[in-house]
């Protein structure tokens, strides 16, 4: 498929997106240094939450507290747009694309679903635009074709997707990415310029990106590295990954924490490979949805650029994921 059809498939997705868009962010919208993101607290034990209030948050960049404009839920009035997005040289994914398809039917009914396909030149998405419509898209997703070389780059898919999914003010924008995180086309490291500027761009485009590392055509049915990546919150079964602290084994599984952690998002990995199911990391990022808040601030103390920011929360009784990162507009 040429890229000039994968780029008119994404707009009609994204400019859909934009219409159906809600009113308000008024102070978002006329200052482009005051800031939209989300913040999300999941209990550390089972057990209902109480409600966090804006007094327990503290926003700063370089020793200053900036101000807070607004601090609200995330609730069945929010217009919540998730993309799924799969990387197109994936390897067996089996009965984990059913633990997907179970994902979206247990999706809150605010959350509007779209799905694509990186691949080379871009993303593949399956329907016009995003939708509530569960069966659709579980009529849509399918088994990605796992051919060598058909997803050469997911950071440059990433890239092109931020250029064409702009923030919108009262809107959260959400992406589960289910890749092995590999740079195929050379540089796969820490100074590669593709990976971060998919960073930035993801930062600057407001999306939480939340990921499930699965291996590609190039790794398929081989450990990491040839060796069983250690889980950083013990026990025999699948791990949960913050961030790119997390020990691993794996280049790829640390691309995909950088992006996840700038953003407020999580890496999810197995033991060794892909993990026999997805349950348990749909079944976490399903809580995380159902406890965010829209947080907006004033960041004009900072430098033009992508800054990092320190989002604090006091809640003693919740662990709280925030973006690490911001765009100054210059």
């Amino acid at each position: 498929m040429k890229p000039a059809l994968l780029s008119g498939l994404a707009l009609g997705l994204l400019t859909m997106a934009a219409a159906q868009r809600p009113s308000g962010g008024a102070a978002m919208a006329a200052d482009p240094n005051v800031h939209q993101v989300i913040v999300t607290a999941v209990p550390r034990h089972s057990g209902e939450m109480e409600p966090l209030e804006q007094g327990a948050v503290l926003v700063k960049q370089g020793g200053k507290d900036d101000t807070i404009h607004n601090w609200r839920p995330v609730d069945a009035h929010t217009a919540v747009d998730l993309a799924i997005i799969i990387d197109e040289d994936t390897q067996n994914l089996g009965v984990r694309l059913d633990d997907v398809r179970n994902f979206v039917k247990t999706l809150p009914p605010n959350v509007r679903v779209g799905v694509g396909y990186m691949s080379v030149g871009g993303i593949v998405f399956a329907q016009s635009a995003f939708t509530p419509d569960r069966n659709l898209i579980l009529l849509k997703l399918r088994p990605p074709s796992g051919a060598p070389g058909s997803s050469p780059s997911p950071f440059t898919s990433i890239q092109y997707l931020m250029q064409r999914w702009r923030p919108h003010p009262g809107q959260v924008h959400e992406m589960l990415m289910i890749s092995d995180g590999v740079e195929h086309l050379g540089g796969n490291d820490s100074n590669n310029i593709t990976l971060k500027k998919a960073v930035a761009e993801t930062v600057q485009a407001g999306v939480v990106v939340y990921a499930i590392a699965a291996s590609g055509a190039s790794d398929a049915g081989v450990s990491q590295n040839g060796s069983p990546m250690r889980d950083p919150i013990g026990g025999a079964g699948p791990g949960i990954i913050p961030g790119i602290g997390a020990e691993s084994d794996s280049r790829g599984i640390i691309n995909l924490g950088e992006l996840t952690e700038a953003t407020g998002g999580t890496t999810y990995a197995g033991n060794n490979g892909t993990a026999p199911r997805f349950t348990t990391f749909l079944n976490d990022m399903l809580q995380r949805l159902n406890h965010q808040y829209l947080l907006v601030f004033d960041s004009s103390k900072a430098k033009a650029g992508l800054e990092s920011v320190n989002i604090e929360v006091h809640a003693p009784d919740e662990n709280v994921t925030a973006p690490k990162q911001i765009f100054i507009a210059k």
